[in-house]
């Protein structure tokens, strides 16, 4: 279904089809948001942790004067814009309400800006869980 848009790893196809074919359900205006845990102690904003094994998937809402620095994430990402608009840097187009943005794992970029009315976002992490990694601290691999 996504194959336009990621190549989904081997090991998490093989543990879909182990699964079956099981249904569930849940409602993400149910989940209380906490703080997303930063080990520099960095401001950052509150997630709704969706599912916490793969694909780890988070919801949050970024407010207007909110802005992430130049960071990175271990594992390929999909950003789902819901609702609002974001600017991931100046070598990017700026994201509306819609839009789906692919990153591989490793690539650095920034800052991460919401528009005026901020931004809510579904972030997909495939390969472990939703990591941040500043780039003036950790070095990124790409």
């Amino acid at each position: 279904m996504w194959d336009d848009l990621y190549e989904a790893p081997t090991d998490l196809l093989n543990q879909l089809e182990e699964r079956g074919n099981p249904v569930g359900s849940a409602n993400v205006n149910e989940i209380t948001a906490e703080l997303f845990h930063d080990p520099h102690n960095r401001p950052t904003q509150p997630v709704k942790n969706i599912c916490n094994e793969s694909p780890w998937i988070i919801e949050t809402t970024f407010a207007p004067d909110y802005s992430a620095g130049v960071h990175w994430h271990k594992n390929n990402t999909l950003y789902f814009i819901m609702n609002g608009e974001m600017e991931f840097g100046q070598e990017e187009p700026l994201y509306k309400t819609g839009d789906i943005r692919v990153v591989n794992g490793g690539y650095s970029y920034g800052p991460e800006k919401p528009g005026k009315e901020g931004v809510t976002f579904i972030l997909i992490s495939n390969g472990g869980p939703v990591d941040l990694n500043w780039s003036d601290i950790d070095t990124p691999p790409i």
